[in-house]
């Protein structure tokens, strides 16, 4: 076992060094293909191995696709391809499923999306790698994917097998993890192999979605999700943290889905675009902020109108305007009256038995009328008279309905003539009047629930999926909980520096440089990063300067690492020199350059932690020995091994790799260690169990529709009161039981004839209300059925005072659409 450990990792650091180079080297496919067939061997340590090898050939994804462009996504392939066959999960394949997963999706990530989207035989590699990560997330086996066959030879000379597992014995843990105790105070994942591995087959579903052809931004590799919050951008809110003031602001809606995601909907102000391909482009005066948390972190998308280009949008051309003609000729109504008939020509029929088509017919032939008839005879059950055919017209109205009808007709005919009569003769004053500007009343969430529209998350079948949030004090610390959860894998790391001559901790801790080549290694090992801006992941560092300026720092779309690097950390001091000691002492993984004679000692800095640590001795010809040394609760890692002996320019990359792989190693034996995207997941879990809202659908699109829904309450109890006391109203005064349909419609003419006239233009009166005037000075014309009814001063208020005059025959505005307003 631990023979083809050591085989792989040495093949690992050969395709390295080739790949630094940037050559082409006629073993690097076999060799990669060997470590493909190496991800399906029995035995679990020896395919960790090999995945963590593969997983470190990422770092030199853009060299491979320059000259074996075929090589990575052969990589992706036989990795969606292994998931399944490693199917069902045990107790003990946490580690490697979770590192294939997490392996996927570092590969995906590095492959353009050009490639991924390339369709072959009807599918593409990025449909194949989300079929098989929705398997693993419903806790399936995975669709079977086709990945290619390997070479004969390669196939044959391998075997996937062990004789003597010296694994166990050698590198295996002594006193092994004790299983997860079954209980019911343990959550869920904790016990559950299975539900990890649907976890992180989640999280890098998100990740893809989110992250794909994005990462990384243009403020670099530090932050993965947004650092916006919901108070961003909004006047009147503090935006320093999250406070109360969300849960009362009218554009600010919240909600959790069933899918363990927390959404926001913010309504915030346009920006104003300044140059670019938007400056051209007419948007709405507000804008959507979509804040989303999830698995894979939080995200923020804004969201525009777009009405068109500033062109396109003056030469829409405006309605026509209505013009009154001042002399304006009555025709008489007989002439009105007079219906003229078009010329038709003469019609022939077919016969009863004939069904009219297209090549029976002809211009002078009733196709509708010839089909009414064939239907009635062959069909008789559909006749309504047996005697009368479908074809014949339905008889005539009766004489008293002709003449209601003749009534409304003239009726409504008089009043138009009466309005345009008044309308043509309006007074010159008019003109003087002060014009009321045009009113923007949009709601404050007006976009935001359009959006919502678009999205087709209004309807019925939503509702299983779409919830309202209790909003209270607790919500707002469990969402600053999440805000505050690092969205990647963390790592921190000491990195000692040891001169030659020193063998005691002072002396070792005292270093504020090194030489040519640690600074070197340095450099390749990560990025140089001020503590003071840095946004990413601190590992316990301040940014108050007591512990260095600067520290090195590496981050990919799913790992973050910095470096507690000894030289970096000032020791001017007892008190500085403490902290350095305790920093260095508290990683687990610890990177030692060693120019001394002797070898290392792992005593010489005395720490509980240090449970691997990686010694660099630099040789002549800019050789490397590299020792290895780990503790008996951590198994096997790679690529590097104990006494490999490596190149300058693939060091950094490789001692990188090695500790991290370490510390995954280390943290994969802890009893009940949670990873991240466990800890989020239950956080989520969290805010879903206990704030999620039940509600009805007519609450939940109010909510949707207004937010603070709680702030009308009052207005909207006042309207409904309002509204039930006219209703009573109406119900007090009835008709007479004697009315014709003619006194009705009669009625109902005269009704309409009044309320024209109240709204004459020329007439102001009728656009305010006048107390002093009498409610009786002016008499009803014509006959109602509904008597002019007059309000209780007490229940109507000041909105209904009008009617209480008698010329304002106009009924008020109904309650519920002053309360919309």
């Amino acid at each position: 076992g631990v023979a083809r450990c050591i085989a792989l990792s040495n093949l690992g650091i050969f395709l390295y060094q080739e790949l630094c180079k940037n050559r082409r080297h006629c073993k690097i496919k076999e060799a990669i293909n060997t470590l493909l067939l190496a991800l399906r061997f029995n035995h679990k340590i020896v395919a960790q191995t090999a995945t963590d090898i593969l997983l470190s050939l990422c770092d030199h994804s853009e060299v491979l696709l320059n000259i074996y462009p075929e090589i990575p996504p052969r990589i992706v392939e036989v990795l969606i391809g292994t998931l399944p066959h490693l199917m069902p999960i045990g107790d003990t394949d946490k580690r490697l499923l979770t590192s294939l997963v997490f392996c996927l999706g570092e590969w995906t990530m590095n492959i353009p999306i050009k490639r991924l989207a390339y369709e072959h035989n009807g599918n593409s590699l990025l449909s194949n790698i989300f079929k098989v990560l929705d398997e693993l997330s419903e806790g399936g086996r995975g669709r079977a994917i086709q990945v290619g066959s390997f070479h004969p030879d390669l196939v044959q000379e391998f075997s996937a097998n062990i004789y003597h597992d010296d694994l166990n014995q050698e590198d295996m843990p002594q006193l092994r993890r004790p299983p997860f105790p079954s209980t019911s105070l343990s959550p869920h994942h904790l016990i559950s192999t299975a539900h990890s591995v649907q976890l992180a087959a989640n999280l890098v579903i998100s990740h893809l979605v989110n992250n794909l052809g994005h990462f990384p931004l243009t403020s670099g590799g530090a932050n993965l999700g947004s650092m916006v919050v919901e108070q961003d951008d909004i006047a009147g809110l503090s935006a320093d943290q999250l406070s109360t003031q969300l849960f009362t602001a009218p554009n600010i809606q919240i909600l959790v889905t069933s899918v363990d995601q927390l959404i926001s909907l913010v309504e915030v102000p346009a920006l104003a675009v300044t140059g670019g391909c938007l400056a051209e482009l007419i948007t709405a005066s507000s804008q959507v902020r979509l804040i989303i948390r999830d698995l894979a972190g939080k995200a923020c998308w804004d969201a525009s109108i777009l009405y068109g280009t500033q062109q396109q949008c003056i030469n829409i051309e405006e309605p026509p305007s209505l013009t009154i003609t001042e002399d304006l000729e009555t025709p008489s109504i007989m002439n009105s009256l007079c219906i003229t008939s078009l010329p038709q020509d003469t019609l022939r029929h077919r016969s009863p038995n004939i069904l009219p088509t297209h090549q029976n017919s002809a211009e002078d032939m009733d196709n509708l009328d010839d089909l009414l008839q064939y239907i009635g005879y062959t069909s008789p059950e559909v006749l309504e008279s047996l005697d009368v055919p479908r074809n014949v017209p339905a008889p005539s109205f009766n004489a008293d309905l002709e003449n209601d009808a003749m009534s409304s007709i003239l009726g409504m005919r008089i009043v138009h003539n009466d309005y345009i009569l008044h309308s043509s003769s309006m007074p010159i004053e008019i003109e003087h009047r002060e014009q009321v500007g045009v009113k923007n009343d949009l709601s404050p969430f007006q976009y935001c629930r359009l959006l919502f529209s678009q999205f087709g998350m209004h309807g019925w079948d939503m509702r299983s999926q779409l919830y309202l949030v209790d909003k209270n004090d607790k919500l707002l610390r469990e969402i600053r909980n999440l805000d505050s959860q690092r969205c990647r894998q963390t790592h921190k790391i000491a990195v000692i520096y040891v001169a030659n001559g020193q063998e005691d901790k002072n002396s070792i801790l005292s270093n504020c440089g090194g030489s040519q080549a640690y600074e070197e290694f340095i450099a390749g090992l990560a990025w140089e990063v001020e503590l003071e801006t840095h946004t990413g992941f601190m590992g316990g560092l301040q940014r108050n300067k007591m512990t260095g300026v600067t520290a090195p720092y590496y981050a990919t779309s799913f790992t973050e690492v910095i470096f507690h690097v000894s030289t970096r950390m000032p020791s001017n001091n007892a008190e500085a020199l403490l902290q350095k000691t305790r920093h260095l002492g508290n990683d687990e993984v610890h990177i030692v350059w060693s120019e001394h004679t002797r070898e290392y000692r792992r005593g010489i800095i005395p720490t509980e932690f240090c449970d691997v640590l990686i010694v660099i001795y630099p040789l002549t010809h800019n050789l490397y020995r590299i020792q290895v040394s780990r503790k008996s609760d951590v198994p096997y890692f790679g690529p590097l091994y104990n006494e490999a002996v490596i190149g300058h320019r693939e060091l950094p990359g490789l001692v990188r790799a090695t500790a991290l792989s370490a510390s995954r190693a280390k943290r994969s034996m802890l009893p009940f260690y949670q990873q991240y995207y466990e800890e989020r997941g239950r956080s989520l879990e969290t805010v879903i169990k206990n704030y999620k809202k039940s509600t009805t659908f007519e609450e939940f699109a109010a909510n949707i529709y207004s937010p603070t829904q709680n702030l009308f309450n009052d207005t909207g109890q006042t309207a409904r009161n309002t509204l039930t006391s006219l209703q009573n109203l109406d119900e007090g005064s009835t008709s007479s039981a004697g009315s014709t349909t003619s006194s009705t419609l009669a009625a109902l003419l005269d009704s309409t004839t009044h309320k024209l006239h109240s709204q004459l233009p020329g007439d102001d009166s009728n656009w305010l209300g006048n107390d002093a005037k009498d409610e009786h000075s002016v008499a009803h014309t014509g006959i109602s059925p509904r008597p002019h009814k007059k309000s209780n001063p007490g229940k109507s208020g000041h909105h209904y005072h009008h009617r209480r005059g008698g010329p304002h025959l106009t009924p008020p505005d109904s309650p519920t659409s002053r309360r919309s307003k």
